[in-house]
């Protein structure tokens, strides 16, 4: 009965934590522009990169977010669109 208990305990615990970082997928950002971007974090955990034209990088979701909370730039040249599920891409204004 106990063995029985604790496996139910488990999966009660797995199926419970669908915020967890087991199932949290990353953030990836295309860069579709003719200009070197670069991002930053605003208040989250994940390193600042740029992305070269064509390139693309992945932030992994570290910090269990629902949203992701950045800056780039050059703004007055570049915007961002998000284009799918957690995938952000930014094109030529």
């Amino acid at each position: 009965m106990k063995k029985l208990f604790k496996i139910s305990l488990v999966l009660l615990v797995l199926v419970a934590c669908t915020s967890c970082d087991l199932f949290e997928d990353p953030f990836t950002f295309l860069n579709q522009s003719s200009y070197t971007v670069h991002v930053w974090p605003n208040g989250q955990a994940w390193i600042e990169f740029y992305l070269a034209p064509g390139q693309s990088f992945t932030v992994e979701n570290y910090g269990d977010y629902d949203s992701i909370s950045y800056y780039y730039s050059p703004s007055n040249h570049v915007y961002p669109n998000n284009s799918g599920y957690n995938t952000i891409t930014f094109y030529n204004r």
